[in-house]
């Protein structure tokens, strides 16, 4: 339990918005809802071996459409999230701002985006400051609609500089 509260207060910003639609018709806050989800699916191990399955869980949580065909790649300013922008994606739709997301566990820091570039740009750069790039990280991608009036659902994009 005091695990996913550390990892949840370290990413609260982002949850506090990728997880605000899903809370308010829950009538519960953003922070509840992700500890929720965390503790039945991204807990990994047994007591006192307990760990979070980082690919399993989840930042952000609505019906917009999530992130295809992503990457995301080291660049000397940070990472270089990319995504399929399909031509043919309907306004608003188009409109989408990317959501990204790079948390250090060992750290227990975030960087991260919250109203990036509209999901037709197909690309954003989330800049990473020169002596966090070598750290252990984990990746995240959402959208939010340009209104804020919905998410998507995150997409776990990698991790990077893992401990062996």
């Amino acid at each position: 339990m005091g695990l996913g509260s550390t990892v949840l207060r370290d990413l609260k910003p982002f949850i506090n918005v990728g997880f605000r639609q899903k809370a308010i018709v829950k009538k519960d806050n953003p922070s509840n809802v992700a500890k929720s989800y965390l503790l039945r699916h991204a807990m990994a191990g047994q007591y006192p071996d307990i760990s979070i399955d980082y690919a399993k869980l989840l930042v952000s949580e609505g019906p917009l459409l999530p992130a295809q065909d992503f990457s995301v790649v080291p660049e000397a300013e940070g990472l270089r999230f990319s995504w399929f922008a399909d031509p043919g994606v309907p306004w608003p739709d188009y409109t989408d701002q990317v959501m990204m997301l790079a948390y250090f566990p060992v750290l227990g820091k975030a960087v991260c985006e919250l109203y990036g570039p509209q999901r037709s740009q197909g690309t954003a750069l989330l800049p990473v400051s020169a002596p966090m790039q070598s750290e252990y990280m984990e990746t995240y991608v959402a959208f939010i609609a340009a209104d804020r009036s919905a998410t998507s659902i995150s997409v776990y994009t990698g991790s990077f500089n893992a401990i062996p």
